[in-house]
């Protein structure tokens, strides 16, 4: 099977959020920290407390995307043209700068999105792979290709510490509340 694509800025940013893998926390403590400082300024409107977490929030909500969009315009590399040979054996990728020969057996994770693969050579290398670039029975081929070779699905690590982290930022909210009444 060959496909060919070129990545777009969304795809980019979708990969960067599916490698991450806290999209939720993100977006549940974005609006956290927002609320929260909107409900210091309505409180005490000279407080720079509300200013604080108003900004916070904002970052926690709209920076990852915003780093991955200019990441992407800064990397001429990553608007190139990619051609992927895919065979039961190996999966080769190339484009103008650069080509990778992988063994299938030689991935060790991947990640299928809604409209993205992920597979993952080594922990902290991934190659980008849109379903768009695939025709629907190649996609499924794809798929059973993913399967037989065993590749596992990225393990989501760190729950521990996204659970410390919102029973942190709980406190945070709610100790912010008391202390302004």
């Amino acid at each position: 099977m060959h496909i060919e694509y070129q990545l777009t800025v969304q795809e980019f940013i979708e990969a960067s959020w599916a490698n991450r893998g806290f999209r939720r926390f993100y977006l549940i403590y974005g609006v956290l920290f927002c609320c929260q400082g909107i409900f210091v300024w309505v409180h005490n409107p000279g407080d720079v407390t509300g200013s604080i977490g108003t900004m916070v929030g904002l970052f926690v909500l709209f920076g990852g995307s915003l780093l991955a969009r200019y990441q992407f315009h800064q990397n001429p590399r990553l608007k190139q043209i990619f051609s992927a040979d895919i065979t039961e054996k190996v999966f080769e990728i190339s484009c103008i700068h650069s080509s990778s020969h992988v063994d299938w057996a030689h991935f060790v994770q991947q990640v299928e999105s809604k409209t993205l693969f992920l597979l993952y050579p080594r922990r902290s290398l991934y190659f980008i792979i849109p379903k768009r670039a695939f025709a629907p029975e190649d996609l499924d081929q794809f798929r059973s290709l993913i399967s037989a070779n065993s590749i596992p699905r990225k393990k989501r690590t760190g729950r521990a510490i996204i659970w410390g982290l919102a029973v942190a930022a709980t406190v945070m909210f709610f100790g912010t509340i008391l202390f302004i009444r």
